[in-house]
């Protein structure tokens, strides 16, 4: 019973990697649960097989939120922190993202959201000025740990930085933000999340809580 279990598991990661061979998806909702929305944004989602893991949950919540709404009523949408991290993981595994080798949120109440990135910098490119100060830090992989909180008008959103650091050292959010705007601008779907834009799927609710995010349309 057991080993029939495994490798159900097994098949069912298998199913997923294979799918996700097609996602074309933005590494940094993040670096952060904006993140997450970038990850929504170009998505293309497929039916899921009945044991789901948690990239599945996520995975059949794409394929409701990009389907027409059926009525008129409200929908309501409840993404587990695990589950978004798990399905990011996969689809990272699955497709190589530029400069981003792995992302994990924690997302908390009133928007807050914090991330750890790891990042090959050497994919990097920027012109700003200042950076030439940070030009130690800024080589190699490294590991980013931002934390900030999204912010929403209406249809649109952004992801407002506060502080950062790379590898253990801090650095102003300015820069962490021209890295994050950086890897957003320079892959499908050519995002930066660090500027107002749209939500996609016309959602209209978009509320952290502490374990799980939750959206409306």
């Amino acid at each position: 019973m057991c080993r029939a279990r495994a490798d159900g598991l097994r098949v069912e990661k298998l199913l997923l990697l294979w799918r996700l061979k097609s996602f074309s998806i933005l590494p940094a909702m993040s670096a952060c649960a904006v993140i997450l929305l970038s990850f929504l944004i170009a998505a293309t989602p497929t039916p899921t097989p009945p044991q789901k893991s948690g990239a599945t949950l996520i995975n059949e919540a794409l394929v409701q939120l990009q389907a027409p709404k059926p009525s008129k009523e409200v929908q309501k949408f409840q993404l587990k922190e695990a589950d978004i991290n798990e399905f990011i993981a996969v689809a990272i595994q699955s497709k190589k993202r530029l400069g981003v080798k792995k992302i994990q949120l924690d997302v908390a109440e009133a928007g807050r959201v914090a991330a750890v990135a790891t990042i090959n910098m050497d994919d990097v490119k920027l012109d700003n000025t200042g950076v030439w100060l940070f030009k130690k830090v800024l080589s190699g992989t490294q590991v980013l740990k931002a934390q900030g909180k999204v912010v929403r008008t209406g249809g649109k959103a952004r992801y407002e930085l506060e502080k950062a650091e790379f590898n253990g050292v801090w650095v102003p959010a300015w820069l962490a933000s021209a890295v994050v705007s950086y890897v957003g601008k320079n892959q499908p779907p050519h995002v930066d999340i660090t500027e107002e834009f749209d939500l996609p799927f016309g959602i209209t609710g978009l509320v952290f809580h502490s374990d799980r995010v939750e959206i409306t349309r």
